[in-house]
């Protein structure tokens, strides 16, 4: 005969690790679909586009590497598995460049809240309506 004890446990434990298992596949998965390097095509920020050469790759393992021509930005990403990233713990090796769109990049980058993806475009986009469209590299 199960005790009381087991079966509050059965009954309220397992649903939790259970759903704690599944928010992380989901996030896994995401962070597969998304990963990749990526070349950032355009912004309605205007500093998209070969112009600047702006790059982004992104890791199953939640790494994000920046490329702006002239400084290198690491952070980590998550993903929710329902559109949602936020990106975190930047590091850069900031040098003297005197490319201004190259800060507002990285600051729009880190305030990025959801995303899409549409054949080999990934799309980003913050809670002010600023995005940045990306084309996976072959």
């Amino acid at each position: 005969m199960i005790n009381k004890i087991s079966l509050m446990l059965i009954v309220f434990v397992v649903p939790f690790m259970l759903a704690a298992y599944s928010a992380q596949s989901q996030e896994s998965s995401g962070n597969a679909a998304i990963s990749g390097n990526w070349d950032l095509v355009s912004s309605n920020a205007g500093y998209g586009g070969a112009k600047f050469g702006f790059g982004l790759s992104l890791t199953t393992d939640g790494k994000a590497y920046l490329e702006t021509g002239c400084n290198s930005v690491q952070a980590d990403f998550e993903t929710d598995g329902h559109g949602g990233i936020r990106f975190s713990n930047m590091v850069s090796a900031i040098g003297e460049c005197g490319r201004i769109p190259e800060s507002e990049f990285v600051g729009d980058l880190m305030s990025m809240t959801r995303y899409w993806l549409e054949g080999n475009r990934l799309t980003l986009r913050n809670d002010r309506g600023h995005e940045l469209v990306f084309k996976r590299q072959n």
